[in-house]
Parts: C-alpha cells; structure tokens; sequence
C-alpha cells in the first residue's frame, strides 16, 4: 500500500478511538501498525506531515490517546504502562 494512501487511513482511524476503548478494535483497524505490542500492551507514537499521535495501551485497553492535525505539536511517550497487577 502506498505510504500517502496509509497515511491517511491512520489520520481517519486514530480519531475514531478515545481512552477506555478496546485496544482489539484499533488493531484490527489498522492491521499490522501495531505488531510490536505484546499481549495488547505498548505504545507508539508518530509524526506524519500533518498529523501527530501517541497510543499506549495495557491489557488491551487503550490507556492514552492523543492526536492533533497540527504538525507542530509533539506527543512524548511517558509514564508506567502496566500496574501492579499483571494482565489476566
């Protein structure tokens, strides 16, 4: 798939999507983008052109989500992802 054609579809999905949900259903949007998160567990942030985002997920649940569509804001990881408590 061509990157501007990507790039776009995760500039229309990340939206859809806000802390709490189902980290399952924004995997399964975006087949692939988020392969290196274990067991629904992960962050990951980007820059495209116009378009800038960080998810971070814990036990398949969505614990941060932040996007803008001005290029010059910048999202930094941070934080701890997982509690005291493992996944069941």
């Amino acid at each position: 798939m061509p990157d501007d054609i990507r790039r776009e579809i995760i500039k229309e999905t990340i939206p859809k999507f806000k802390v709490g949900d189902d980290f399952y259903e924004l995997e399964r949007a975006l087949p692939g983008y988020f392969e290196h998160f274990e067991n629904g567990s992960g962050n990951t942030a980007a820059q495209l052109e116009d378009f800038t985002f960080v998810v971070q997920a814990n036990c398949y649940k969505i614990i941060r989500l932040k996007y803008s569509y001005n290029s010059d804001e910048v999202f930094a990881i941070y934080g701890n992802l997982h509690d005291d408590n493992p996944c069941p």
